[in-house]
């Protein structure tokens, strides 16, 4: 699996239908950097997981990534800063899926977002929904992203565990996703600091619901970055991929190698 090299970052991405959907449309999009990106702009990545049946939801993740796309590099150099060029662009793909919806008649089409942009030394992550993103330092892996999701919340009052919520018959309810059915939302937005070797994970809820937090942090602080995209793939499969998996990381490498980080090859066998 090709890793594509926009210093100072290593980035991979796959999207896979998951193991029982591989006879139906891939619902999730992924969003990575042209090998050819100016180096005075930083790459966006991203991940959209459609909803609303197997035409509505993949044109929503679709039309999510496409105006990712188009918005961040049309009105980079106007905006402010990052996080409000980040929460433009989604709000901005959130206004055509609306749009697309009425025009096509699919009222449940919608679609949840993670994407983040890389800065030296730092990422400005937003989310919208349960797609996730993650940040695996030497301390460890933490979940920087926030679920908008009825189980989220009940684990903020301390009303079920997380473990409780992955069996959970509401764990799929949203409280917030680029839907036909909200006319507003509003992203979750947060800046992390990254040092040298730290690996940033965008994943689809196809990857982290079924493969444990513990399983992911071993992967990740112990493979390459072309081999532990693979594995993660490998792995929610073997959970029988109930749902579509898609998966980005990002290692931030500047030009002095970290200990801790691993050399890599550029392809898996």
């Amino acid at each position: 699996m090709a890793v594509l090299h926009i210093p100072p970052f290593e980035i991979a991405g796959v999207t896979h239908p998951g193991r029982r959907r591989r006879r139906r449309p891939n619902e999730d999009h992924i969003l990575l950097p042209p090998r050819d990106l100016n180096p005075n702009i930083p790459p966006l990545i991203a991940i959209a997981d459609g909803m609303g049946g197997h035409q509505g939801g993949a044109l929503a993740g679709h039309i999510v990534v496409e105006t990712l796309q188009r918005c961040y590099y049309d009105e980079q150099p106007t905006t402010p800063s990052w996080e409000t060029l980040l929460e433009r662009c989604i709000l901005k793909a959130h206004q055509n899926i609306l749009q697309q919806a009425e025009q096509l008649d699919l009222p449940e089409m919608g679609s949840t977002v993670v994407a983040a942009l890389l800065l030296p030394g730092k990422a400005v992550v937003a989310n919208v929904g349960d797609s996730r993103a993650y940040l695996r330092t030497q301390e460890g892996l933490r979940q920087i992203s926030r679920d908008h999701s009825v189980v989220a919340r009940m684990v903020e009052r301390g009303e079920i565990t997380p473990l409780e919520a992955l069996r959970h018959p509401h764990r799929h309810r949203l409280t917030q996703a680029l839907s036909a059915r909200r006319s507003t939302v509003q992203p979750y937005i947060v800046r992390v600091d990254l040092n040298p070797g730290d690996l940033l994970l965008l994943c689809s809820d196809g990857l982290w619901e079924v493969v444990p937090f513990s399983i992911l942090e071993d992967i990740l602080g112990h493979y390459p970055l072309s081999w532990a995209i693979y594995r993660l793939v490998e792995l929610a499969n073997r959970f029988q991929g109930p749902d579509n998996i898609s998966v980005i990381l990002a290692r931030y490498r500047p030009p002095q190698q970290p200990a801790w980080s691993l050399d890599e090859d550029e392809t898996v066998p």
